[in-house]
């Protein structure tokens, strides 16, 4: 049978505001005790008293407090926007787009593209002036997305750090509790790359810069490329 720590761990877990609720002491042990007592009993399967709740909170909490010691440290964040992204059903042409695609990426002034490869489509991220250019090589292919207004907040970390289990979760956590939309996710072996609207660019910066410890966060640029 399961415990009622396990339970109660659950459903915080399964519920991002809630632990963010607890995390940030807007919401007390006990009010979310009384919030999640129906949902505890119904999983026991029998009746549950509310301070067996609370205390299953309090390890809870002190568990996190205990997992957010693990020295997780990045060397840079820096920003970037106006950009777009398309997203277009899988072809046989992927190659010759490819390259097409990159013909027109002036690398030297600093123009990125990125492509984002599923079973069955391919997401192009690209700087938004270059929009025309791009549609015209993706002519007689099947569009499926077309997004505008995107930014992206990219973190630099140190080489072992996706060797690190929760790694990312720590970064995309942050931001489902502090209800920021994540487009796209891009990563290489030492930088991860997130998309997210224009409108949300600087809170998705704030809430992954004051993440990381004091010391790290203060070696962060900001660099906006417009």
């Amino acid at each position: 049978m399961k415990s009622v720590t396990s339970i109660v761990e659950r459903i915080i877990e399964e519920n991002p505001l809630m632990e963010y609720s607890m995390k940030t002491g807007i919401a007390s042990h006990v009010k979310i005790a009384k919030y999640i007592h129906n949902d505890v009993e119904k999983a026991k399967g029998q009746e549950v008293n509310l301070s067996a709740i609370v205390m299953a909170l309090q390890r809870f909490s002190f568990s996190k407090k205990e997992q957010k010691i693990k020295d997780f440290s990045i060397r840079n964040i820096t920003t970037r926007s106006n950009l777009s992204e398309i997203s277009i059903a899988k072809t046989p042409k992927i190659r010759d787009i490819i390259s097409a695609v990159y013909n027109i990426i002036d690398s030297d002034r600093g123009e990125i593209v990125n492509f984002v490869h599923g079973n069955s489509e391919t997401t192009i991220i690209f700087e938004s002036q270059k929009m025309d250019k791009i549609k015209e090589k993706l002519k007689g292919e099947k569009i499926l997305a077309e997004i505008v207004g995107l930014s992206e907040v990219s973190v630099l970390f140190s080489k072992n750090m996706f060797e690190e289990p929760g790694f990312l979760a720590h970064i995309l956590k942050e931001l489902a509790w502090r209800e920021i939309n994540v487009v796209e996710v891009i990563s290489t072996y030492n930088e991860l790359c997130i998309i997210v609207r224009d409108e949300e660019q600087i809170d998705a910066y704030k809430a992954i810069k004051n993440l990381f410890s004091p010391l790290t966060a203060s070696k962060a640029k900001h660099q906006s490329k417009k």
